[in-house]
C-alpha cells in the first residue's frame, strides 16, 4: 500500500471522491437512458404544455377560471386553493386543539372523559386511515348531486362536497371588520374591568351575556349603517 494511503484523512477524502464520481456517473446513466427511451417513444418534454388550453372547469377557484384557461392557470388555482385550505385548516385545528386541551384539564368528569376519548382516538389512528374512513364511509355514502340533501334551499350536501352560500363583500364591508375588532377589544376591556369590580365590591357583572351582545350588535349595526354591503350568492344545482 502506498505511503499516502496509510494516512486516514487522505483515505477518507479519497473514498468521498470515489463515492461522488460513482453517484454522478449513476445520475448521468439514468438521464441518458431516460432521454433515449423518451426519444424512441416520441414523448414530448418541457413546459410548453403550461400554455395549452386546459379544456375543463374547476368548481372552486379564487381567481377567474374557465375551460379556455391554460394549464398554467390550473397550477395557480391549485396553489391558491392549497394555501386557502391550509390557512383555514391551521385556524380551525388550532381552535379545536385549544378547546380539547382545555376540556382535558377540566375538573368536570364528563367533559374530561370526552376530551380524553377524542385525543386517544385520533392520536392513535394513522392520518391515512382517517382520510380513507372519511372519504369511503362518510363522503362516498352521501347522495349524488341529483338527490342531494337540501337544507332550506341554502346548503346542499352531496358526495361531491358541501355547498354553502358565497358571501360577496362590497364597498363599506371594512366597517364590519372594524366593528368586529372593536367588539373584541371591548370584551377584553370589559372582562378586566368586571374582575377588578368584583375584587373591590364582590358583585359579579354579566360579562358573557354582555360580550355576546357586543359581538353581535356592533357588526350588525355597522352592516346596517354601511347599507348592507354583504350579499350572499346561493348555490344552484347543475349537472347530474
Amino acid at each position: 500500500m502506498p505511503a499516502f494511503l496509510r494516512n486516514e484523512k487522505i483515505r477518507g477524502i479519497l473514498y468521498q471522491i470515489i463515492t461522488i464520481v460513482l453517484f454522478v456517473g449513476f445520475l448521468f446513466y439514468i438521464a441518458q437512458n431516460t432521454a433515449h427511451n423518451i426519444e424512441q417513444r416520441g414523448i414530448k418534454t418541457g413546459f410548453a404544455f403550461l400554455h395549452a388550453t386546459a379544456g375543463f372547469d374547476i368548481t372552486e377557484s379564487p381567481i377567474p377560471f374557465t375551460p379556455a384557461s391554460t394549464h398554467w392557470e390550473v397550477f395557480k388555482v391549485g396553489l391558491l386553493n392549497t394555501l386557502i385550505v391550509s390557512f383555514w385548516g391551521i385556524v380551525f385545528s388550532s381552535l379545536i386543539g385549544l378547546v380539547i386541551g382545555v376540556w382535558r384539564l377540566s375538573p368536570n368528569w364528563l367533559i374530561n372523559r370526552i376530551a380524553a376519548a377524542y385525543i386517544e382516538t385520533f392520536r392513535n389512528i394513522p392520518v391515512l386511515l382517517q382520510i380513507l374512513f372519511w372519504y369511503n364511509v362518510v363522503l362516498a355514502t352521501l347522495p349524488s348531486t341529483r338527490h342531494s340533501i337540501n337544507l332550506f334551499d341554502t346548503v346542499f350536501i352531496t358526495n361531491r362536497g358541501f355547498f354553502m352560500p358565497e358571501f360577496v363583500f362590497g364597498d363599506g364591508s371594512w366597517m364590519i371588520g372594524v366593528a368586529l375588532i372593536v367588539a373584541v377589544l371591548a370584551i377584553v376591556w370589559l372582562h378586566r374591568w368586571a374582575k377588578r369590580r368584583q375584587d373591590l365590591t364582590g358583585e359579579q357583572f354579566p360579562v358573557f351575556l354582555t360580550g355576546v351582545t357586543l359581538l353581535i350588535a356592533l357588526p350588525l349595526l355597522a352592516y346596517l349603517i354601511a347599507g348592507k354591503p354583504v350579499t350572499a350568492v346561493y348555490p344552484e344545482l347543475h349537472g347530474f
